[in-house]
């Protein structure tokens, strides 16, 4: 193949970090910034006080990407920083950035897999 005998550290990999941030919500996640539990707590009895002023500022702060999956892919983008976390209010697993993602993480998953369909080489 074109890889040959190169290693995973031979090769370059353009990647994004936080890849799924482009979609949050206005919903503070259960782990908040990968598994913190204290801040979550505090960010979501902030968030009864002030609705949507705190998520607002934090989803301008945490987005860092401003591209869909399927744009970042058709960019040239190989490399997927997908950060998930279980949301037990939801009984389903999102992105995080601490706000949760809009869609549920395996929306997302099917969205790269029907891009790697259209692009089998």
């Amino acid at each position: 193949g074109v890889i040959g005998d190169l290693t995973l550290l031979d090769l370059s990999l353009p990647g994004t970090h936080d890849t799924l941030t482009y979609d949050l919500s206005l919903t503070p996640s259960d782990g908040c910034d990968d598994d913190s539990d204290v801040l979550s707590k505090i960010l979501n009895e902030f968030a009864s006080v002030i609705p949507d002023v705190i998520e607002d500022f934090i989803r301008l702060n945490a987005q860092t990407q401003g591209l869909s999956i399927t744009d970042q892919l058709n960019n040239g983008v190989r490399f997927i920083d997908f950060r998930t976390m279980y949301e037990s209010k939801l009984d389903s697993w999102y992105a995080l950035h601490f706000l949760q993602s809009n869609q549920p993480s395996l929306t997302y998953l099917q969205e790269v897999r029907t891009w790697m369909d259209a692009h089998p080489d």
